[in-house]
């Protein structure tokens, strides 16, 4: 279904800081994008084994349904790997040979 796709992780924060700062309720999105055309370079790019078991659940979750919400309670922790900045950051994750695109944001809950 993604074949050739590329997984983009694009974080965007309403208020949030970085790593660590996010607020348990915080929503965190994910959403799987065909190219990084629209997004710029990837701030940096992970191969699937590297990840953790956060981010993991997040990139299965989107590329299983193309796009994933939860928030950094549900994960147990936000994802050491991705920022959730108040702009858009785009990561790129190789899986099985196959590079694939992630947008990753923020949402309701994540104000300070």
């Amino acid at each position: 279904m993604l074949a050739g796709a590329a997984v983009a992780l694009t974080g965007v924060a309403a208020g949030c800081a970085g790593n660590g700062d996010v607020p348990a309720n915080c929503r965190l999105s994910h959403e799987v994008v065909d190219s990084s055309d629209d997004y710029g370079d990837p701030r940096e790019s992970y191969e699937y084994g590297e990840l953790s078991d956060e981010a993991k659940q997040v990139v299965d979750a989107a590329l299983e349904n193309g796009s994933h919400s939860t928030t950094a309670d549900d994960l147990g922790g936000e994802p050491p790997e991705f920022r959730y900045w108040d702009t858009t950051t785009l990561y790129a994750v190789t899986r099985d040979g196959e590079t694939y695109y992630l947008l990753t944001y923020s949402g309701e809950g994540c104000e300070n």
